[in-house]
């Protein structure tokens, strides 16, 4: 039997599997759930759905529908996560399409694209004044600056993923031809299309060319009056406007170079060097300083006309001990020079028939029979004339001779000629090599014979003997030192003393080996020596060569016919591969029951020469 009382069932029996009660108790608003599978026992559930019509679940909210729309201006997660693609597995590929949508016109996503590995918006992103776009960074306000700051150590790289510079742009292929591009578009107010501006002691700007070919800066005029490139020390009391070094960089070309291509006629000058104060008494329009022993100016004319032209304006502007062309040293017109040229004149200007043309003729026209002379050299001290030159001194002979001969008046000996290479020069504590001397034979033309270079050579001209390393030697050709050869090549593979000292294996077994070693793949000849003794008279030993952990190649073998110390020596050609190898020298008793000892002071050699 069952009363009804204030909304609430209640049961004087045992409730059946088929009968539907209330519980003994109840919550406010709470949601009635079946007790159990099997009956129609009801429960409190804990969800409670308020007068309101609000809705608590304090458990786990698992929709099992394809679309859940929930109707609200704002949805809040008290934690911080959400978590989508979530599956029973999720993978990359599940991953893949996942996102957010907003709905409008067009649709608004933030899309995960597992083939490309990144997240993809279809909108601009916008962050303060700072616009991202389609390949487009822009400030939104009218004064803003766009801002890229490292962290102090880092850089920025455009067209690089390894930046070496705070900012660090690089052409990646032919379709990004300019790097950098600064364009002038506003010509009322003059503004600057790059300001560059250093405070330190380093590069303003520095323009660095790594390619075979083409041009590190290319600064283009379109203008006939304007000029390309003006540079003014406002405050430059010392140091230079403009410098271009080489920083042992460069191998060919120029660091400066000023080309026309005009064909006018129009009075132009390439180069225009101008001191217009002449109270500058102590100014130089164009100051030439060579620390080298090259020359600090080379005029080359490739066409008709004069080469050089030097000369005055206005010769009344010059005093009366004015000196058209000096050629002295940097101090004083009296003053001579330690080391340099004073002058070097070169052409590298030739006819069709292959003659040279000369860059300096002087000629004495006068032919009264006499010794005449169309130049001579001078030097006040001994050895104090040179004639030098790089493939551009000639005579005018078949086999002319150089010597220096000794003079009649004084009955003495020939002079010798000595060829020295110049020394190194030591600028503050950095070590200079000194110059080469190298003697080269001459090419040949189509198919003739190259020229050697002879020494003491058995012509009709056969004197004396070579020496190097000696002054006097007693041989065609003596050598008081090393030699080495490019193709003979030798190893020191083994001088130390063997960490095995004995041994009684009648197979081989490793005496010593080398470190890893670099071959190349020739034949090699190796030469051992090993000091031992046995202790048991007519024993036999064989030492072998073994490649990493190749073969045993024998070298030498021997029969010990007393225990006294012997050197066994021996030798054998093996050919490593190409490439790093450990040579072991090995051994092993061969016949006879004695133990092969070495002594402690025994010295185990294994040299080797590539052939």
């Amino acid at each position: 039997m069952s009363i009804f009382f204030k909304g609430i069932w209640a049961s004087q029996q045992a409730p059946s599997p088929g009968s539907v009660d209330g519980p003994a108790s109840s919550t406010l608003n709470a949601v009635s759930r079946y007790a159990d599978t099997s009956g129609k026992l009801l429960k409190d559930s804990g969800i409670i759905i308020s007068d309101t019509d609000d809705v608590i679940i304090p458990g786990n909210l698992n929709v099992l529908g394809v679309t859940t729309y929930i109707e609200s201006t704002i949805l809040q997660v008290l934690d911080k996560n959400i978590e989508l693609a979530k599956v029973a597995t999720p993978t990359d590929i599940t991953a893949d399409g996942g996102g957010i949508t907003v709905l409008g016109a067009t649709n608004k996503t933030l899309i995960w694209n597992n083939t490309t590995g990144a997240w993809e918006f279809n909108q601009k992103i916008r962050t303060g004044n700072l616009e991202f776009d389609t390949n487009t960074i822009r400030s939104t306000d009218t004064d803003g600056n766009i801002l890229l700051l490292p962290n102090g150590v880092g850089n920025v790289g455009i067209g690089t993923n390894s930046p070496d510079a705070l900012l660090d742009i690089e052409v990646v292929d032919t379709k990004n031809a300019t790097g950098l591009k600064v364009s002038q578009l506003d010509v009322t107010n003059n503004p600057t299309g790059l300001d560059v501006v250093n405070a330190g002691t380093g590069s303003s700007l520095r323009v660095t060319h790594n390619a075979a070919t083409g041009i590190a800066a290319n600064i283009i005029s379109n203008s006939t009056t304007a000029r390309i490139v003006t540079i003014s020390g406002t405050s430059l009391t010392t140091g230079q406007a403009i410098a271009a070094t080489d920083a042992d960089a460069l191998t060919t070309g120029s660091l400066l170079w000023l080309k026309s291509n005009s064909a006018d006629t129009n009075t132009r000058l390439l180069v225009q060097v101008h001191n217009d104060n002449p109270l500058a008494v102590g100014a130089i329009p164009m100051h030439l300083t060579q620390d080298s022993i090259s020359a600090a100016l080379i005029v080359l004319k490739n066409s008709s006309g004069v080469a050089v032209q030097i000369g005055v304006s206005n010769p009344d502007d010059l005093d009366t001990a004015a000196i058209n062309t000096q050629v002295s040293n940097d101090n004083a017109r009296t003053t001579g020079l330690t080391v340099g040229h004073r002058i070097e004149i070169a052409t590298n200007v030739g006819d069709t028939s292959g003659h040279i043309y000369l860059g300096l003729v002087i000629d004495d026209i006068l032919d009264d029979g006499a010794s005449q002379k169309g130049a001579i050299l001078t030097g006040l001290g001994w050895g104090a004339c040179f004639i030098s030159g790089s493939g551009d001194m000639f005579f005018d002979d078949y086999e002319p001779t150089i010597g220096a001969e000794s003079s009649g008046d004084f009955n003495q000996n020939g002079f010798a000629i000595n060829f020295k290479g110049g020394d190194g020069f030591d600028s503050g504590a950095v070590d200079r090599d000194g110059g080469n001397i190298r003697l080269f034979g001459g090419d040949k033309a189509n198919s003739g014979v190259v020229g050697n270079v002879i020494l003491a050579h058995t012509g009709t001209l056969a004197r004396g003997r070579v020496g190097i390393g000696t002054a006097t030697p007693t041989e065609v050709l003596e050598v008081n030192g090393n030699v080495k050869a490019n193709n003979l090549k030798t190893h020191t593979l083994i001088e130390n003393r063997a960490p095995v000292e004995s041994t009684v294996s009648d197979a081989f077994v490793t005496l010593a080996s080398s470190a890893a070693t670099t071959f190349s793949g020739r034949p090699v000849l190796c030469f051992v020596n090993v000091p031992m003794f046995p202790s048991v008279a007519n024993t036999g030993v064989i030492l072998a060569i073994q490649i990493d952990s190749g073969s045993d190649a024998e070298a030498a073998r021997i029969l010990l016919q007393e225990t006294e110390h012997t050197s066994l020596s021996g030798q054998v050609i093996i050919t490593p591969p190409a490439g790093s190898h450990t040579i072991n020298l090995r051994w092993r008793r061969n016949g006879g029951t004695g133990t092969l000892t070495l002594d402690t002071n025994d010295q185990i050699l294994l040299h080797a020469i590539e052939l």
